[in-house]
């Protein structure tokens, strides 16, 4: 018989979740974005996550941005603070880019 989940989900998985890999700063990397992808991410307040390992809450640089034309957010976040990574599993990777909606092609600068 099949298990049934009691708990729902708190949250709407991402149609997207990428990875990336930079040495470049939190703002250079958000201004690279906003140019490349006619996005306007904002910093929003930082990310607080709670690590069993300190007991304390540390918090992490957020960034967001909405299309309300197309229902589509984005939402750039870092994996390092200066004590701990985000996800451990994924350290190599120096922030993260969460899609939730659709990036439509005329949204994107072609690189030439």
């Amino acid at each position: 018989m099949a298990r049934i989940p009691r708990l729902e989900s708190a949250f709407e998985p991402a149609d997207a979740f990428i990875g990336i890999a930079t040495n470049i700063s939190v703002i250079q990397l958000v201004h690279f974005i906003n140019r490349n992808t006619l996005l306007n991410l904002i910093r929003v307040d930082d990310l607080p996550v709670y690590s069993e390992k300190t007991d304390s809450l540390h918090y992490f640089r957020f960034f967001h941005s909405q299309d309300e034309e197309y229902r589509s957010d984005f939402c750039l976040l870092t994996n390092n603070n200066r004590d701990i990574t985000l996800l451990a599993t994924h350290k190599q990777f120096s922030f993260f880019l969460a899609i939730y909606g659709a990036i439509p092609e005329q949204k994107v600068r072609p690189q030439y």
